[in-house]
């Protein structure tokens, strides 16, 4: 190996010596002789802050007590408005409407509650309209139940379908209710409801309980309930159920490309799962994708492009962060 002294004794010796330049001394060997204003910028940010977020009232006159839910019905120029204190109203779209008109109010004007189960209506989280709305009228609301003397109720979360009035300002008749499915109710209930493109309603779970201990019940990998899912369901073919057979009736059926219509201890109204609590979701007019908003834990709050058959990871995750992950399906 040669001696490093001797490679820089021979590069000194190879190579030319370096021609000095002078620099006069005013001027430096870098920069620009005059800094020039750069004022067309239209990038915004640190430390200048973006323009002021500002939002402006669409109907000054008009005010809700928690609002949940803004709809439109086909064939009505109105939008429908879900309280979470369990009432709907309805208004025209015009920006000087004076008052909202009450299409229902649950709480008073529902009698099919079981009063030795239940002490009545609790909250409303959702109202969807038929994609033939125009020719049956029918509407599809998602309230719960609150539990007497228990913490949860097996059929506390509930969607039921009833008939709007055609008559101006419109009424939900609360004599025409049909109870269509339930699950349990209690802590994280879900729940939204959305028509797909494909025809079928589109029902939103929760793990049906509160945040800690994180997802109570171990029913975010758990296929056997409908906790913790998106649903899907058709509502417009009611099972009669098996002549002789063990399977029950109700007032849907399952659609037959379900992804566990086949599978062993999966309920087959399942088209998604391992959810925490999706609060929200809509269907993309373009695409017809599914997004969903999940509601998270700790440190995430998720939104997924929702596939059929696939697991969304609560509670083994949340997000990107491992919750559960001794959790097992």
């Amino acid at each position: 190996m040669m001696n490093p002294l001797r490679v820089g004794l021979l590069l000194c010796w190879l190579l030319p010596p370096s021609r000095a330049v002078a620099q006069p001394a005013d001027t430096k060997p870098f920069g620009l002789a005059k800094r020039i204003p750069w004022t067309a910028s239209r990038i915004k940010g640190a430390p200048e802050p973006p323009p002021p977020y500002r939002s402006e009232r669409a109907f000054p006159h008009l005010t809700f007590k928690n609002p949940l839910h803004l709809t439109t019905a086909p064939g009505i120029h109105r939008f429908f408005v879900c309280e979470q204190g369990a009432r709907i109203y309805s208004f025209p779209i015009d920006l000087a409407v004076k008052k909202a008109d009450l299409v229902i109010d649950l709480r008073k004007e529902i009698k099919t509650v079981d009063p030795k189960r239940s002490s009545g209506i609790g909250d409303l989280y959702a109202l969807v309209f038929h994609p033939r709305f125009t020719e049956n009228r029918y509407c599809y609301v998602c309230y719960i139940l609150n539990p007497k003397g228990s913490k949860q109720l097996e059929d506390g979360s509930r969607i039921s379908r009833f008939r709007l009035t055609d008559t101006d300002p419109p009424r939900i008749d609360p004599a025409s209710e049909k109870i269509i499915i339930t699950w349990l109710g209690g802590g994280h209930n879900g729940c939204d409801l959305h028509f797909g493109p494909d025809g079928y309603l589109y029902i939103s779970t929760g793990d049906g309980a509160g945040p800690n201990p994180p997802d109570g019940l171990t029913t975010g990998q758990d296929n056997s309930d409908l906790l913790s899912c998106i649903l899907r369901i058709d509502v417009d073919h009611p099972d009669k159920g098996e002549p002789g057979g063990v399977s029950s009736r109700r007032n849907y059926s399952i659609p037959s490309d379900n992804p566990f219509v086949k599978t062993p201890g999966n309920r087959p109204e399942i088209w998604a799962y391992g959810f925490r609590n999706p609060w929200r979701m809509s269907f993309d007019r373009k695409t017809g994708r599914l997004w969903v908003g999940d509601v998270g834990w700790e440190s995430w709050e998720m939104i997924y492009c929702v596939k059929k058959g696939g697991n969304y990871g609560w509670s083994i995750m949340e997000g990107p962060q491992p919750v559960r992950p001794e959790t097992k399906r």
